[in-house]
């Protein structure tokens, strides 16, 4: 499930809409949000990590990571440098990346 639908259920559940969310958000952040922005960032999965988590707590959530223990001797780095899902070796066994 990606952002925009796990917010947009999120809205739905506690009876706000995106208009409402974006007005919230720039209370918070004393930051413009509007609804086209907002709904734009959730679309096309550009809305930050930073944004994400103020959006949880308007909600009344945390994001929290939890260790899953799927890494395993099948799950590899196998590039040393940069940093990026491409540079990992990913497979049946390892069902997410490092």
């Amino acid at each position: 499930m990606n952002a925009n639908t796990q917010i947009r259920m999120l809205l739905l559940q506690k009876g706000l809409n995106i208009s409402k969310l974006a007005e919230l958000l720039s209370q918070k952040t004393g930051k413009p949000y509007s609804r086209q922005n907002l709904s734009n960032k959730l679309r096309g999965g550009t809305i930050r990590y930073d944004e994400m988590l103020i959006i949880a707590d308007i909600l009344g959530y945390n994001i929290k990571f939890e260790e899953n223990n799927k890494i395993d001797n099948e799950c590899q780095y196998t590039n040393k440098g940069a940093f990026s899902p491409k540079t990992f070796k990913h497979n049946k066994a390892c069902r997410s990346y490092i």
